[in-house]
């Protein structure tokens, strides 16, 4: 072990510190000096909090000299990259567009942390509004890259980016695994909430606290939580592992040598694990795999209310007559992954030409909750605004479709959609479907 405490990882922290032969003021007391020491050349801390840590470093102490040990976390330093809500801290995505913006209570990663008996340090810079990629090259050890996070305990997408060119271990959970609940959001399908640690099992004792469902994230998988630590150390064989070869084939063809890296690689999992390697089918032109999130919505009135599964980076919208009156913003939504939770003697329906667009909207107020488009009539098309807990005014379509009628919206729709209906059917169809499966 190393005499210097800012080089022990957290798990070998904990049992020191649970065997009162570390405390958790002296971790991180060490730690502050540190970061005083040198973070002037890397710009790695936004905001340091030193009265909060070492008041908190305090109280831990106290509960572990008193026998409550709340777990190995107790006692244990972590920052906050500054995308992750702390009540009472700003939250600026290292913008000066946030610069005031106080958060009003924490966010979940935040909460289990505190809860966990965690010592906040501060909150870590990041690109602005994290929609950068890193640096490339090394912040620690020292080279010539300034301003990336050398510490976090809480990172966002492609943790393992960063985490390789410092040298520590960067883990980017499965979907829905961690809540995002409190975090500025970039992309829903794409945002997740990981930690960035020294070692491995840092990283499962990190994930074992933040990991757990919240059923106020509606993309969050009540799943239960299991031992990672537990599984440290395991055989891996028979574990499956997947490689998308056309990230870096195809979509951006990378260098023969590291092709030939990944390869090794590849191959290398491949003899560990005794899995067979298989190609599966490529994924579709555009390269996307959707992330479905459950979600409820309904009129204004409330009487007509239904249950979709939604990919909410999928928005569009037109400035059609129709849909700028309406202030529609159009989610597409498969047929099997749509139910009329209640409201079916509520709605009144009407088509234009062929038929092949039903749109449909609630007799009592007048709302567009969903219809089936002229474009796709073999689909549902949700209106974003009315699904619950949703801002509208804070929805981003990713298409835009011009056209001052319906009909000429609706044809660069069909143009540029690259959406090929089924032969022969029609909205009437669909929309019957779903009335004749409808609850009430």
């Amino acid at each position: 072990m190393s005499g210097d405490l800012a080089y022990l990882g957290l798990a070998e922290a904990a049992e020191l510190i649970r065997a009162k032969k570390r405390s958790p003021v002296e971790y991180a007391t060490a730690l502050l000096a540190r970061i005083e020491r040198h973070d002037g050349n890397y710009n790695a801390f936004i905001a340091l909090t030193p009265e909060r840590a070492l008041k908190a470093a305090r109280v831990a102490e106290a509960e572990i000299t008193a026998g409550r040990w709340r777990g190995p976390f107790h006692g244990m330093p972590y920052a906050l990259k500054d995308i992750i809500d702390v009540e009472g801290l700003p939250t600026t995505a290292h913008s000066r567009i946030l610069m005031g913006n106080i958060a009003r209570r924490h966010a979940v990663v935040t909460e289990r942390l505190e809860a966990a008996g965690g010592v906040l340090l501060g909150k870590l810079s990041t690109h602005e509004f994290a929609i950068g990629g890193p640096s490339f090259d090394l912040p620690w050890p020292p080279a010539r890259a300034r301003g990336t996070a050398i510490i976090s305990a809480a990172a966002r997408r492609a943790a393992a980016v960063p985490a390789s060119m410092c040298g520590i271990t960067g883990m980017k959970p499965t979907y829905g695994r961690v809540s995002r609940r409190g975090v500025a959001p970039l992309a829903f399908s794409l945002d997740h909430i990981g930690p960035m640690t020294r070692t491995v099992r840092d990283n499962a004792l990190m994930l074992q606290v933040i990991a757990g469902h919240d059923p106020c994230d509606p993309g969050s998988a009540d799943e239960p939580v299991p031992d990672y630590g537990a599984l440290l150390g395991q055989d891996v064989r028979g574990l499956r592992i997947g490689v998308i070869r056309h990230f870096y084939t195809k979509d951006i063809v990378g260098h023969p040598f590291g092709e030939a890296v990944l390869y090794r690689v590849a191959q290398f999992y491949e003899d560990a694990t005794g899995w067979t390697k298989r190609h599966p089918p490529e994924l579709s032109d555009q390269g996307v795999l959707a992330m479905l999130e459950n979600r409820e919505g309904g009129c204004h009135c409330g009487r007509v209310r239904f249950r979709a599964q939604v990919d909410l980076d999928l928005l569009s919208q037109c400035n059609c007559t129709v849909c700028t009156k309406k202030g529609i913003l159009h989610l597409p939504v498969a047929p099997e992954n749509f139910e009329l939770l209640r409201g079916k003697n509520s709605l009144t329906t009407y088509s234009f030409g062929t038929g092949e667009a039903q749109h449909t909207f609630c007799s009592h107020c007048g709302m567009h909750a969903f219809y089936v488009p002229r474009s796709q009539p073999d689909s549902i098309t949700v209106n974003a605004r009315c699904l619950d807990d949703i801002d509208g005014p804070s929805l981003k379509p990713a298409r835009f479709f011009d056209g001052r009628h319906w009909e000429e919206a609706q044809r660069k729709r069909i143009a540029e959609g690259g959406h090929v209906a089924v032969a022969g059917l029609n909205g009437a169809v669909t929309l019957r479907s779903i009335l004749e499966r409808a609850l009430e």
